[in-house]
């Protein structure tokens, strides 16, 4: 069964049918043009000191990969910049580098992040890019005791690069090859595994949430574990870990009024904030309801539900979650308004909420113009921007958008996918900036021929 949060993001995929009228090509090379453009400062807001304090659940409709075609390497595409300098600058191709990346940021210069699958073996990767797009594989999971399909984001702590794989590591769980780990990779590529999670719903399973540093410890949440309330799968679990790999669960989900499945943390004054994607008010399990929560929980174990998600208007099955200011802000993937085009189980919101559990909603997206299914947020220049993975006129891509404090949202760019022309990608997750320029990543479209639908994107656009 693949992530819980990838299923709720797939829902809203093209069809195969889809996907082929997009007329990706299957071979040839092109290089990208570098375009000037004038930009501010910015900054990836992602779970913890290396990634700010936002956490983004990234994820969508994974490509096949397709072992007969070309693995002749990186795939660049010509594309021309829009009104906001929008440019490709990488196009991943499966193997050896990498298919379907879900996470990116900034350390030192330069962007790090982790594909889902591909590589050498099919099990993903992490990677680094230069800011002009050169990219290299820094590790290539094998699918065995080293984990396998990175499900995070990276988190630099103690000179080192931590994240998690939501398998591999071992024997049991839903997975021949384990319940997943906690990783350690080093800048040349030495990867080692901190924690490998335990089969019998010892400890949790399925990690995928970017880790969290307070006082020298790492903090991480399992999306399945512990209460069968929740069906076979578990509820979840919040974890700490330290570089010796000594773990410890700090709080089990229940399944009820506090929420199941949770899929990243922050940290705010000592403090984990985080979301989950089914539970919450008036529910008595989880397998009944996938509106969701937003909660606090101590280091001690102490959790608090600030705010049950009820569908509509305010949102069902939260995606991302930063911090600005010490308020939260973050998206839904559904839920809003009622009239989301085209029939869906609406398009979701961007909302806000206090920590002291005030929640307000600054959009509702239609589902057409504008995108649906938001998946990510930033904070630059006292404006929001995000993510659609789907949505923006007749593409059905999705979208970048912006949007203030207030309300008031302006579409960026909307994703062609190579009906129009363009190699641009399509279903874009997460995104991240550097010395004044936004970075995202999108999960399939490029120019790549290693994949069935080709095997994602590296971009830049002006904020």
């Amino acid at each position: 069964m693949y992530v819980r949060v990838m299923k709720l993001l797939q829902r809203r995929c093209k069809t195969e049918a889809e996907d082929r009228r997009s007329g990706f090509p299957t071979e040839g090379k092109h290089r990208a043009l570098a375009y000037p453009h004038t930009v501010k400062s910015a900054a990836m807001l992602r779970g913890a000191a290396f990634w700010g304090v936002a956490i983004t659940v990234l994820g969508g409709c994974a490509s096949t990969l397709n072992p007969a075609l070309s693995s002749r390497g990186i795939q660049i595409p010509f594309l021309q910049p829009d009104v906001h300098g929008y440019a490709v600058l990488y196009s991943f191709d499966g193997k050896p580098d990498g298919q379907g990346p879900l996470a990116i940021g900034v350390v030192s210069g330069s962007l790090y992040g982790t594909t889902l699958q591909g590589g050498d073996a099919g099990d993903g990767t992490v990677f680094r890019s230069s800011l002009s797009g050169d990219t290299k594989i820094l590790y290539s999971f094998q699918g065995g005791n080293d984990g396998s399909e990175p499900s995070s984001g990276l988190t630099e702590f103690k000179g080192s690069l931590y994240g998690a794989t939501h398998a591999g590591g071992g024997t049991g769980c839903r997975y021949s090859a384990g319940c997943g780990t906690v990783y350690a990779i080093e800048s040349s590529g030495k990867e080692r595994v901190v924690y490998r999670f335990k089969p019998n719903n010892v400890d949790g399973w399925f990690p995928g949430s970017s880790l969290v540093p307070i006082n020298g410890v790492l903090y991480g949440s399992t999306t399945y574990g512990y209460q069968k309330t929740c069906g076979y799968y578990g509820c979840g679990r919040i974890f700490s870990i330290d570089s010796t790999g000594r773990e410890r669960v700090i709080y089990a989900f229940k399944g009820g009024a506090d929420g199941c499945w949770p899929v990243g943390l922050l940290a705010i004054k000592g403090t984990l904030y985080g979301i989950t994607q089914g539970g919450g008010a008036g529910t008595s399990q989880c397998n009944t309801a996938e509106n969701g929560t937003v909660f606090a929980v101590t280091t001690s174990g102490k959790e608090t539900v600030l705010h049950g998600f009820s569908n509509t208007p305010d949102g069902a099955a939260p995606s991302s979650l930063i911090a600005v200011d010490g308020v939260l802000y973050g998206t839904t993937i559904y839920g809003g308004s009622q009239s989301c085009e085209g029939g869906n189980r609406e398009c979701g919101v961007v909302f806000s909420v206090t920590r002291s559990g005030r929640e307000r909603v600054l959009y509702r997206f239609n589902g057409y113009s504008d995108g649906r299914g938001p998946n990510s947020l930033i904070w630059l220049n006292n404006e929001l921007y995000g993510t659609t993975n789907s949505g923006g006129v007749d593409d059905d891509l999705g979208t970048i958008f912006s949007l203030t404090r207030s309300g008031m949202k302006a579409t960026l760019y909307r994703f062609k996918g190579g009906s129009r022309g363009g190699h641009d990608g399509f279903n874009p997750r997460g995104l991240t900036f550097a010395n004044g320029t936004i970075y995202g990543i999108t999960g399939q479209g490029g120019t790549g021929t290693g994949c069935s639908y080709t095997c994602g994107t590296i971009y830049r656009i002006a904020p």
